[in-house]
């Protein structure tokens, strides 16, 4: 299962579409958790 997935990314990044983008879906979003910045306060000493 890896090698395929390792294999569909190199296709993807080679210029292949996606089967979303096959299928005409243009978005792309990134979702991410916001967190609070760590200073060097939190860090033992």
């Amino acid at each position: 299962v890896g090698e395929e997935i390792y294999d569909k990314v190199l296709d993807v990044a080679s210029g292949m579409q996606s089967c979303s983008e096959s299928l005409g879906h243009q978005e792309f979003v990134l979702t991410y958790k916001a967190f609070e910045p760590i200073g060097p306060a939190c860090l033992p000493g």
